[in-house]
């Protein structure tokens, strides 16, 4: 990724389940459950031990990571070398934070 793409993008941050510091990444939805839904239009009841799907986290590549790092505000760099702090809680799909592209209200330091 270059660095004027890098000005372009929004960055977030993602903590990938069974890790223990968040890194720059993204997080997608779980894919359609087609399954899922074919049975249920067919009257048919979901099992009790289904679990529902998880969103896929995943980090960018080191690169584009050391890239994105630069535009950090401080407190989120700390978030990225010393990881969460102790009690806090990652949503579940993955995104601990999230800051928009350069030039979109929003972004501070």
């Amino acid at each position: 990724m270059t660095e004027l793409r890098a000005k372009h993008r929004r960055i977030t941050l993602v903590q990938a389940p069974g890790t223990t510091r968040p890194v720059i990444g993204h997080a997608e939805p779980p894919s359609d459950d087609l399954r899922g839904r074919t049975l249920a239009q067919s009257g048919v009841p979901a099992s009790p031990r289904r679990e529902p799907a998880g969103a896929l986290v995943e980090g960018d590549d080191l690169r584009s990571r050391t890239v994105l790092s630069h535009r950090l505000p401080s407190p989120w760099r700390r978030v990225l070398a010393e990881g969460l702090p102790g009690g806090a809680r990652v949503a579940a799909d993955g995104v601990v934070a999230s800051l928009p592209p350069e030039g979109e209200p929003g972004q501070g330091d």
